[in-house]
């Protein structure tokens, strides 16, 4: 009994994870974002793009950081594809100290 609690308390800590499962482009990537994509890639505009998904009040967003580009969050999608803007300073400094689960998506290929 004594060596079965250190083994039970032992897998119950190691099976609680707050770590995000890694996003796998092929399974997790909507297919619009997919299209998107493949069309940017190859434009320089979006040199040096990345992309990441957030999750914020209860919903997935996938935000471009274009370094080209002079607008900050001017390309943020909800999961379904529809662009968003937000209304006003509040809501954007709202998503900026309230995003959650930063997952990796795509970045601009090298060439």
């Amino acid at each position: 009994m004594i060596l079965i609690l250190p083994i039970l308390f032992f897998l119950l800590i190691s099976c609680q994870s707050n770590s995000v499962e890694a996003f796998n482009f092929d399974r997790d990537c909507p297919e619009w974002l997919k299209i998107k994509i493949d069309s940017i890639s190859t434009q320089s505009y979006y040199t040096g793009t990345v992309v990441n998904r957030y999750k914020w009040n209860d919903s997935y967003l996938f935000e471009f950081s274009i370094p080209l580009s002079s607008c900050m969050l001017c390309e943020l999608y909800y999961i379904d594809g529809t662009k968003t803007n937000f209304p006003d300073d509040n809501t954007v400094q709202e998503y900026l100290n309230n995003r959650t689960e930063k997952v990796f998506v795509w970045e601009y290929p090298d060439i």
